[in-house]
């Protein structure tokens, strides 16, 4: 059980590593975008940006 609670931890805590980072990387993509390249990844078009 305690090592199934360590797997959860570690899990969540990488894929919120993971939304902070694309966050970073996507709003410095989209300042430094042009206008013909308005999608700076694949979760801009699912985050609707």
């Amino acid at each position: 059980m305690r090592l199934f609670a360590l797997l959860v931890a570690s899990v969540t805590l990488a894929l919120f590593l993971t939304a902070v980072y694309a966050q970073r990387s996507a709003m410095a993509n989209r300042s430094g975008a042009h206008a013909a390249h308005p999608i700076a990844s694949i979760g801009d078009i699912f985050r609707g940006y």
